[in-house]
């Protein structure tokens, strides 16, 4: 995510961008390798294969990405409901915060540049990463 790149095309819309369509299988199907493998979300992994792999506007690889989730979390949440591991209680009171607020995120998110969305996600992978490792290591 520290990588330069260009932001010229980082306002364009869905239907205006070009990519590799057999880049983004291979990418899909590695990325759900190691999504099913380390049983973690694939968005620290995902988003920055879009954007220098493939080269995806960074708005368009947020969403893609929310949405790519969406459909594995579902999976995942089939398989957690079948087997007695989810605690409804706590999972409706995380819904009924979650929700709204996430749609305030979704409309702030829609009126920053993308140059700050850029590096916000940046230290968010890297704060992540950092705890992981102390996790690991400490």
């Amino acid at each position: 995510m520290f990588i330069p790149r260009s932001y010229s095309r980082d306002d364009q819309k869905e239907d205006l961008i070009r990519f590799s369509r057999p880049a983004a299988i291979t990418i899909g199907v590695l990325v759900g390798f190691l999504i099913g493998l380390v049983g973690q979300g694939g968005a620290f992994i995902t988003i920055p294969l879009m954007l220098y792999v493939l080269k995806i506007p960074l708005r368009v690889a947020l969403g893609s990405t929310l949405a790519i989730g969406l459909f594995s979390a579902t999976a995942g949440m089939i398989g957690k409901v079948a087997t007695g591991q989810v605690p409804f209680a706590m999972a409706a009171a995380l819904l009924i915060g979650a929700i709204p607020v996430a749609k305030a995120g979704a409309m702030v998110g829609n009126k920053t540049k993308t140059l700050y969305l850029r590096w916000l996600l940046a230290a968010i992978i890297s704060a992540t990463a950092i705890k992981i490792l102390f996790e690991i290591f400490g």
